[in-house]
């Protein structure tokens, strides 16, 4: 029955995908087959395989009404791809240096008048509210929840739910560059896709029966960091083939937005726990997980996990921010000495959002020159403490910002996080990070039609639940497959194997509809992966004490601290523009490729041993 079902799930896989309104996803997935007695011929197995999925594209819904078949473009954008060797036209792309003026100007950061918060400013100040109106003691604030609504938006992707067509694993290793190669290439015959190619004496052959040709059509295929390096090692290395199939001409490789966040978790860890030297002062992050983990602060060190940080930094942005509002209510009202006489006080939603705002300006270094010209004044005159927490707040708050914009699908938001992210990234060593997020916005904007700008961003998160706040990087529900595949329906026993593993993979989505209906009927509530809310009060009582007896945001002249923690935004900034222009014809290729330019630090790979490294069935909790 199952080869049966598994054959049926191909033909339908097949008649979707020859439509061309879906795009790909893969990712490697590793798994140990271990034998209860080892020997010679028969002993334990680590198999790397992959998987993937076909994700239908989604149109903008009325909002935008996108034409799909605006992908029907590929020799358009070939023509002006800076991989292409012969051009019809020579094509000038701006180098990274203009490249993130662009960005810079079109960037919400600006204040329209010096007294004014910018757009980002006022996102970062909703953050604050919603921090108070949620986690204040007692739900003191609760009753603010509707007038705070949501932040500002900027290109939301409409509400709507995504489907899937589990394709069949593949047995290929998709870490090397020929790996992705194949796996392309099997994806396209399971899907019934090709082009024309040329025989052996120059002839061009006909297109075989059954398959839809892909000349001049771009296909999207997302994955993460490593995937889409090989996907443009690839292309560049075919760029010399005659055909555009053999040249991958079709391949639109597009980040995943979930390890993204992955990595964004681990440039804060580089910032505030990977320094021995920032662990030691009181005000220190390190010092928090003490507070809010004490058993985890040896582990917090070596290894974390994704989800280790991602809570840790969740919490302490909280506590901090609490904390915030105690001191700057105090300062407005002495009776007002503490949170619960501060509600007692009766205060409008006004008065909320003008508290807020002031406490970005005070508390938030969203000023890198006024930071800067603090740094430089005597030590008599400067809190070292006060600084680094200012800076800290801001690390945090951008997370935030940035988590809350993918999970509520606003790709416009995410997208005006990526700066701020670029050069944190640089600033820590995770230079590939910086490199390919700021090639691929070059390319959403100069590279691409405006319509398949459109499309990619309309695509570039999914929501498989259909429900606000439900929206996931497509790589997300790759790694969500993942555990479907090789953990929950990857067999037992002699039943345990990859061949099995591979007939059953496109079943993924029938076997949990089957136990989902199971579960409906028996009535069972628990039929989920996803965490209940915790429980904080304990957690958030003893941040607060930990931050009334430490006094981080008291401003005390003289006060030192052990490290001075860098701003890596101006570090990261300083790094970049130090990349030599170059004065003749510039190529992207070229251009764009700042890894271990402009600094002596030591480049790090892909896989650098960060948390966006290895997923766990409890990072795909978000």
């Amino acid at each position: 029955m199952v080869k049966s079902l598994s054959k049926d799930a191909m033909v339908r896989l097949k008649r979707e995908v020859q439509t061309l309104l879906l795009c790909f996803a893969y990712d490697n997935f590793d798994t140990n087959f271990q034998v209860a007695h080892s020997n010679a011929d028969h002993h334990a197995q680590f198999v790397s395989a992959t998987s993937a999925t076909a994700i239908p594209l989604y149109d903008g819904g009325p909002a935008h009404k996108l034409n799909l078949n605006a992908l029907n473009c590929s020799s358009e954008v070939w023509a002006r791809d800076p991989v292409n060797p012969w051009p019809p036209v020579p094509v000038q792309y701006p180098d990274p240096q203009d490249m993130l003026l662009m960005m810079h100007q079109q960037s919400q950061k600006l204040r329209s008048t010096p007294t004014d918060l910018s757009p980002h400013e006022k996102r970062l100040a909703w953050h604050i509210r919603d921090i108070l109106i949620y986690r204040a003691p007692n739900q003191l604030f609760r009753h603010f929840i509707r007038q705070n609504g949501s932040p500002q938006p900027i290109l939301p992707i409409p509400l709507h739910q995504t489907n899937q067509i589990p394709c069949r694993a593949m047995d290929i290793k998709e870490s090397t560059t020929d790996g992705n190669a194949q796996v392309v290439e099997n994806l396209l015959k399971q899907g019934g896709l090709g082009a024309q190619s040329f025989s052996s004496d120059g002839t061009l052959n006909d297109l075989p029966q059954g398959v839809v040709d892909i000349s001049d059509r771009l296909i999207l295929f997302h994955g993460d960091l490593l995937t889409i390096e090989r996907l443009q090692t690839i292309k560049k290395s075919r760029r010399i083939e005659k055909t555009p199939k053999d040249r991958f001409q079709f391949v639109v490789g597009v980040p995943g937005l979930f390890h993204f966040l992955m990595a964004c978790a681990d440039a804060m860890w580089r910032i505030w726990l990977g320094v021995p030297e920032g662990r030691v002062d009181k005000n220190s992050l390190y010092e928090i997980v003490g507070v809010i983990r004490p058993s985890e602060t040896g582990k917090i060190l070596s290894k974390p996990g994704f989800r280790r940080v991602h809570e840790v930094i969740q919490q302490d942005v909280w506590g901090s921010i609490l904390n915030c509002w105690e001191i700057i209510v105090r300062d407005q009202n002495s009776q007002w000495d503490s949170l619960e006489a501060f509600a007692a006080g009766k205060p409008t939603f006004n008065d909320i959002v003008e508290i807020s705002h002031a406490i970005v300006r005070r508390f938030v270094a969203v000023n890198a020159r006024q930071l800067s010209e603090d740094r430089k004044k005597p030590d008599s005159r400067r809190d070292k403490a006060f600084e680094n927490q200012c800076l800290r707040n801001r690390d945090e708050l951008l997370y935030l910002e940035t988590y809350h914009a993918l999970n509520s699908g606003d790709i416009g938001r995410v997208e005006e996080t990526f700066l701020d992210w670029i050069y944190m990234f640089r600033a820590v060593g995770k230079h590939k990070y910086s490199t390919h997020l700021l090639r691929f916005e070059h390319d959403l904007k100069h590279l691409y039609p405006e319509e398949v700008s459109k499309i990619i961003r309309m695509n570039w998160l999914i929501n498989p639940t259909g429900l606000p706040f439900g929206f996931r990087g497509v790589d997300w529900l790759v790694e969500r497959n993942n555990l479907y595949t090789k953990v929950i329906y990857g067999g037992h026993g002699s039943n345990r194997s990859l061949d099995r593993i591979i007939e059953e993979s496109p079943l993924i989505r029938l076997f949990q509809q089957m136990h989902v209906t199971i579960e409906n009927g028996f009535h069972l509530t628990h039929q989920t992966i996803r965490h209940s809310m915790p429980i904080l009060t304990v957690t958030m009582s003893k941040l607060r004490q930990h931050y009334l007896r430490h006094t981080p945001h008291v401003f005390t002249s003289g006060r030192s601290s052990r490290y001075e923690v860098p701003n890596t935004i101006e570090k990261g900034m300083g790094l970049l523009m130090s990349v030599q222009r170059s004065h003749k014809s510039i190529e992207l290729e070229d251009s764009m490729d700042i890894d271990g330019e402009g600094d002596n630090e030591t480049e790090l790979d892909v896989e650098d041993g960060g948390l966006d490294d290895e997923v766990t069935s409890d990072d795909l909790v978000l």
